[in-house]
């Protein structure tokens, strides 16, 4: 047999004896393995595309494929880092759903989970600032803010370190929430903490405003 011929065959039986293995290893791996193995191609799916708005539809169309695995999790987890669930997370809040996403982060406050690595912020952070971009986003396109969620998350993440800017953008949102349902005195409470954390909030106007509201009331 020709050298040629026989490093060809070579080759074909290393290729299929690697494949061989690889299909035994995940048929003798665990649910979380198999599933943070789907979670990686995906990941790397989503990285090529360029368009968030595309991202964000196909993160909605694969969140079912992970709820089973979070509500296990939420029911009966004991705490450990789960790299799965505090991807959900993300994709939860990248995809707007405010309750599902603080579902997931009240375990992972009390469990003290961390970001993903790519992520270098802290969990209570990433919480906090992404909470407030998205009810943001909501009130620039003039929908009415989710004022239990937003009470709820500054709730879960009371007593947690992270940049007073940040605590500022949280409490601006909670204000504007809580004067979107008439409710002017503690809305001006958050937005005078807003201020207090952050001179640069931007709601110095706000605060004025329902100041004269609350004084002609």
């Amino acid at each position: 047999m020709s050298n040629p011929v026989r490093r060809h065959k070579q080759f074909v039986a290393a290729q299929q004896a690697a494949s061989s293995r690889e299909t035994a290893g995940l048929r003798h791996a665990s649910t979380y393995d198999l599933l943070l193995f789907k979670l990686q191609q995906d990941l790397l799916h989503l990285k090529s595309i360029v368009s968030i708005s595309r991202k964000a539809e196909v993160k909605r169309r694969l969140l079912p494929t992970y709820s089973p695995w979070v509500a296990g999790v939420l029911a009966n987890g004991t705490g450990t880092q789960d790299a799965i669930l505090m991807r959900m997370l993300i994709w939860q809040l990248d995809v707007g759903d405010l309750t599902r996403a603080l579902d997931i982060a009240d375990y992972a406050i009390k469990h003290d989970l961390a970001t993903p690595d790519s992520f270098q912020r802290s969990t209570a952070c990433l919480i906090a600032e992404e909470v407030a971009a998205l009810a943001s986003r909501t009130w620039l396109k003039k929908r009415s803010l989710d004022t239990v969620q937003l009470l709820r998350a500054q709730h879960l993440l009371q007593g947690q370190d992270m940049p007073d800017p940040v605590k500022a953008r949280l409490h601006k949102m909670v204000g504007y929430a809580l004067r979107q349902d008439g409710k002017y005195e503690p809305a001006c409470l958050h937005l005078k903490q807003a201020l207090t954390l952050d001179s640069r909030s931007g709601v110095k106007t706000d605060i004025k405003q329902l100041e004269k509201l609350l004084q002609a009331a």
